[in-house]
């Protein structure tokens, strides 16, 4: 019996043998070639994708006391050549940061407050990487404000008939609420100016920009 254990254990393997050997040496090695991608993908990212030059849109929405806001917005503000006669605001580098309020106190209702202005012209150089924080000041809670940049002129539809054209990928801010227990809602983007040419940051709620909640933005 044992003569015969060996001799079975001597012969040569079955075809059907073989081919299980041969499969799972394969597995073993797809899986060492797997495991070694996976732990070379976050480098093999980083130096093919390099530091990112514009962060993702934060499509969660912020929350902000009033009185924060309007320091940030004098902060902007104060980076940029701003002429409140000709109600235009100049910004000159390659970063731009600007704050945009929806309705707030002290301004005529469906507009927009930028640098301590109604509805000024923003002139900023083709290529600026621009941070956008866009807030709903409005006293109502049940008024929805939005922003979008668009290259959509005026006049503008008392509703909207087909999706609204963005001048650049990432300049939205989705629509929040307005005023709540003394806060405000809103959100921060971020976009490329890649091209020079004349643009329009609007509220994308039906009927504001009719009313008046439109600016220009001006790439050069």
């Amino acid at each position: 019996m044992a003569h015969a254990r060996r001799h079975m254990a001597a012969r040569t393997p079955t075809d059907e043998g073989e081919h299980g050997r041969q499969m799972l040496h394969r597995r073993r090695s797809l899986g060492a070639v797997v495991t070694l991608g996976v732990a070379l993908l976050p480098l093999a990212h980083g130096l093919s994708q390099g530091p990112p030059t514009v962060p993702p849109s934060r499509e969660t929405v912020q929350v902000i006391r009033p009185a924060a806001a309007r320091v940030l917005a004098r902060k902007t503000a104060a980076t940029a050549l701003v002429n409140h006669r000709a109600r235009i605001v100049t910004y000159t580098s390659a970063r731009v940061e600007l704050v945009a309020l929806g309705s707030p106190p002290g301004n005529p209702d469906e507009t927009w407050n930028i640098a301590g202005m109604v509805n000024p012209t923003v002139l900023i150089h083709t290529g600026a990487q621009v941070t956008m924080h866009f807030f709903n000041a409005d006293a109502d809670k049940d008024t929805w404000h939005g922003w979008l940049l668009t290259t959509v002129r005026p006049a503008y539809p008392r509703q909207l008939t087909q999706r609204v054209p963005l001048a650049f990928p990432g300049a939205v801010a989705r629509p929040v609420r307005g005023e709540t227990a003394h806060r405000w809602f809103g959100r921060t983007v971020h976009f490329i100016a890649a091209r020079a040419g004349t643009y329009y940051s609007r509220c994308q709620v039906p009927g504001h920009a009719r009313m008046g909640m439109y600016g220009e933005l001006v790439v050069r």
